[in-house]
């Protein structure tokens, strides 16, 4: 007869774990109680902290998109909001992680 000898396979390079996160608890969250003041403070944070990371990272580029979304929403609503613009700010805010 023959004798199969099984060789293991070498070490894997680099793990990739990458886990989808929910939002199911927003890392943003701003009651009712936080003034527009509070939110933008938070957001200008927020957007300095994108910009200093490197110029290709696609989430940052994607999170100052959402902020920058965000901060003109809050820039249009010392006028008020039309609930459709809150609503979409609420989103906005949701997906910025702080």
């Amino acid at each position: 007869g023959g004798g199969g000898s099984s060789s293991g396979g070498g070490g894997g390079g680099g793990r990739h774990k990458r886990r989808t996160r929910r939002n199911s608890t927003p890392g943003f969250t701003l009651g009712d109680g936080d003034t527009n003041g509070a939110k933008r403070d938070r957001l200008q944070t927020r957007l300095e902290a994108m910009r200093r990371l490197p110029r290709g990272s696609r989430y940052a580029s994607q999170q100052i998109d959402i902020i920058s979304k965000a901060l003109e929403i809050l820039d249009k609503s010392s006028a008020g909001l039309t609930s459709s613009e809150n609503d979409e700010l609420s989103r906005l805010l949701a997906s910025v992680s702080l």
